[in-house]
């Protein structure tokens, strides 16, 4: 989790907070301030007004180390879902199959998944089934965030595990950090949970580490593997 914003001296900075749910920003005109999600308090302070990368019309108040240009609320949500469809099709594609099955195992990455699946359900004509985590059925989907699946498409080559296809993944293109920031603007509430072995959890150290000068580097892994996948390799 990135460091609470507004813990030490700020002062009046006029540099815009980046980097984590908890440094999410709102602006309201009316009351000119800005809530930091996680406290109980509101705080003036100045803050140019940067406009959405996308939109040019709202306030860009989403920035994370890694995202190209800061969004606004609606622009980052549609962001998200846009990713995770992207993925559905790609799974619909693959596999002409429009059965998904997740199982509820109270993480935060299955209740925004089952969130965006439901939403878009009618749309492109899904049956979703939630089962118990102690549920032991086959063709249950995983709920693998971006830096999961990064670590796993690698293990294959690394350690030659038997991996999952990339597009069985829907939340496979969606960053951790984006999915704590959608949760919360969503009002959904699930736990942290790793769904990666011990070996794994030292090959995310590692990512983790590259990413500081890399920020791209996670999503360049997984698009790897993506083509591959689309030219049958």
């Amino acid at each position: 989790m990135p460091e609470a914003p507004g813990a030490g001296k700020r002062g009046d900075s006029e540099q815009p907070l980046q980097d984590g749910f908890l440094r999410l920003l709102f602006y309201s005109k009316n009351l000119n301030i800005y809530k930091f999600f996680g406290f109980k308090y509101f705080k003036v302070v100045k803050i140019p007004k940067t406009l959405c990368g996308k939109c040019k019309s709202g306030l860009g108040v989403v920035k994370l180390g890694f995202m190209p240009q800061p969004l606004c609320y609606h622009c980052f949500v549609r962001q998200i879902e846009r990713r995770v469809i992207e993925q559905l099709k790609r799974f619909i594609h693959f596999t002409s199959k429009r059965n998904i099955i997740l199982q509820d195992n109270g993480s935060l990455n299955i209740a925004c998944l089952h969130y965006i699946l439901e939403k878009y359900k009618a749309k492109y004509n899904l049956e979703i089934r939630t089962v118990k985590a102690s549920c032991k059925i086959s063709d249950i989907l995983p709920v693998y965030c971006l830096d999961e699946l990064a670590v796993i498409l690698i293990s294959r080559v690394l350690f030659k595990e038997e991996t999952i296809p990339s597009y069985t993944a829907l939340l496979g293109t969606v960053h951790s950090k984006e999915l704590e920031l959608y949760s919360e603007l969503k009002g959904l509430k699930g736990r942290v949970l790793t769904h990666l072995n011990e070996k794994q959890l030292a090959v995310l150290n590692e990512l983790d580490k590259l990413e500081q000068k890399h920020p791209q580097i996670k999503f360049s892994i997984v698009r790897f593997f993506q083509k591959l996948e689309d030219l049958q390799i």
